[in-house]
């Protein structure tokens, strides 16, 4: 699952690109992603979650470095 608010769910959407800081753990869920894992996009602000989604590719570094600022630089894309 893969979080966002209201500023970055359009984004998300828009590039279909999920984010999220490069922790130990986050690295380790996102290492673990096949093409049949079911993505979901959890709006904080809203309560709503969308999906499910399947990645596409591997999960990297700044895949788009311009997403979010650079903010969330572990990256897979999504559908």
């Amino acid at each position: 699952m893969f979080l966002c608010d209201r500023e970055t769910e359009a984004e998300c959407i828009d590039r279909r690109l999920f984010g999220t800081k490069p922790t130990a753990t986050q690295e380790a869920m996102v290492s673990g992603l096949r093409p049949s894992t079911r993505l979901f996009l959890f709006n904080t602000r809203t309560r709503v979650m969308l999906g499910p989604f399947r990645p596409v590719g591997q999960a990297g570094m700044h895949l788009q470095p311009q997403a979010w600022n650079g903010q969330f630089a572990l990256q897979v894309h999504g559908p």
